[in-house]
């Protein structure tokens, strides 16, 4: 079995080279016949938006928004766990390092 992680950040709209750059290939693997029975995560990095000021304005719904955006490319949550960043306590307290 292998684990697949891969992460966006929450900062806006998906764009086309969120696409190619990592949902198409996040997408090839887990779609794969033979990585049925791999574990698929998806980190949905919000901590990184707390590191400019002018992103800070609504990171909640930024975050549903990417989630929303990732189901409708096709990354399919039966198979994926989604992962908020801020809402894993190892994660959270490297990461009040930053500050």
């Amino acid at each position: 079995m292998s684990i697949y992680l891969s992460g966006i950040q929450p900062t806006g709209k998906l764009h086309i080279g969120n696409y190619f750059g990592c949902i198409k290939p996040f997408l090839s693997i887990t779609t794969d016949s033979l990585s049925r029975n791999n574990k698929n995560i998806f980190l949905i990095a919000d901590m990184h938006c707390y590191t400019k000021p002018e992103r800070i304005t609504d990171v909640s719904n930024q975050v549903l928004e990417a989630v929303r955006s990732l189901m409708a490319a096709g990354i399919n949550p039966e198979t994926t766990i989604f992962v908020q960043q801020s809402r894993v306590f190892k994660i959270l307290i490297y990461s009040l390092t930053w500050f």
